[in-house]
């Protein structure tokens, strides 16, 4: 998914910082989109480890000129026992990849946001695990429940600097991650991808990497292969006119929830 988001932004004529622990496959994807035309530049990046998306972050402006559009994809999906029986190794692995990367990612992004004063926006891949759980993935389930919230607490808390932040929730999507996930619970890779989700605790039917991540450039403006986790940083030549708010203003879900209107965040989660 972060590799079809990258190709994504960049068709859209964003500049584009990709941020991978995978080297090859973050360099494969810098490839493709320059003989798309584009231009992008890989970071090899532990999203886990804060100096390391700081860096990330500061390469945006220093082979760019700034940052004003971020994607934040990272996730694994490693476990095959019910709670009881997920050890504290795998646990913290979930817990360090999927949410803690979406913290420091939040952080040094929005701190690079603010010292421009233009605003921006950003976007975190949840799930539909946000919402409700499947079998088997207690660890799994609790980090995307948290990035929800992460996404929530940000987007209250940056909206006046013009700093727009959402989640994209998507559910079974056909990628190496689920692949792996399924053949993990010794499920039959080779079935019918619906029937295969539908085994390995995934709801509904699949649904392909391009069709779910085409939204997140959408998300910014108002992701072939995808073997890898990543964070895609991204900086228009040109900001959108959008993404601009002068500071101080509250974005109208702020004013809905100081005002105590419906759609607040609270109406909404109550709802």
């Amino acid at each position: 998914m972060g590799r079809v988001t990258a190709l994504a932004f960049a068709a859209r004529g964003a500049n584009v910082v990709a941020a991978d622990v995978a080297v090859a496959a973050g360099e494969e994807t810098v490839a493709l989109i320059g003989q798309a035309g584009g231009s992008a530049r890989f970071v090899a990046t532990d999203v886990s480890n804060g100096p390391a998306v700081r860096r990330a972050v500061q390469t945006a402006f220093d082979t760019f000129g700034g940052l004003d559009c971020a994607v934040n994809a990272a996730a694994i999906e490693i476990e095959t026992a019910p709670l009881a029986d997920c050890d504290e190794e795998t646990f913290d692995r979930l817990v360090a990849v999927n949410l803690r990367s979406v913290f420091l990612c939040l952080k040094h992004e929005i701190k690079a946001m603010l010292a421009q004063g233009r605003g921006g926006a950003i976007v975190n891949i949840a799930s539909t695990n946000s919402f409700r759980s499947q079998p088997n993935q207690a660890g799994y389930t609790a980090t995307k429940h948290g990035v929800l919230g992460l996404t929530r607490a940000a987007a209250v808390d940056y909206a006046a600097a013009g700093i727009r932040i959402n989640a994209v929730c998507p559910g079974a999507i056909e990628t190496p991650i689920l692949l792996g996930a399924i053949e993990a619970r010794e499920r039959d890779p080779r079935r019918s991808p619906a029937d295969s989700a539908c085994s390995a605790g995934s709801a509904g039917p699949t649904r392909s990497p391009k069709r779910c991540c085409g939204c997140a450039p959408m998300r910014q403006a108002s992701p072939s292969d995808t073997r890898s986790p990543s964070t895609v940083a991204t900086s228009p030549a040109k900001p959108s006119a959008r993404t601009a708010r002068r500071p101080g203003d509250a974005g109208p879900e702020v004013q809905r929830h100081r005002q105590g209107l419906p759609g607040s965040p609270e109406k909404r989660e109550d709802a």
